[in-house]
């Protein structure tokens, strides 16, 4: 089930073939191929009749928050400037709230060492 899943949603994004493709992009763009060239009527019965199917999505779900998450825990420590195509990107707001207040918690942090003449 998870494959069909998976090439169904890498599928829905339609990935095309560049003259810079990597082996490991081939092999998406063959799962895609494999998977969306067969019915939706197979991929709805592996659906209904595999009893973790329902987990299996919840659990792509969970990783994909956590995946997302790591990638703008990393992107909040990285003290280089954000590409020009991050402008474009959007997050929540409840996530925009959560790294508003992160960043002035920080700010705070910053100002009550520097006080103190210690380095955070």
């Amino acid at each position: 089930f998870i494959t069909h899943l998976m090439g169904r949603i890498l599928g829905s994004q339609g990935l095309k073939p560049t003259p810079i493709d990597t082996k490991g992009f081939e092999s998406v763009l063959k799962l895609v191929g494999t998977t969306t060239a067969d019915s939706f009527d197979l991929f709805y019965g592996l659906y209904k009749y595999n009893q973790n199917s329902e987990n299996i999505i919840a659990k792509l779900r969970g990783a994909l928050d956590d995946v997302v998450d790591n990638l703008v825990e990393f992107e909040k420590k990285d003290k280089s400037a954000a590409p020009k195509w991050a402008k474009n990107m959007t997050i929540s707001s409840h996530k925009k709230e959560e790294l508003c207040i992160e960043e002035e918690k920080k700010e705070q942090d910053e100002k009550s060492f520097a006080h103190l003449g210690v380095q955070p």
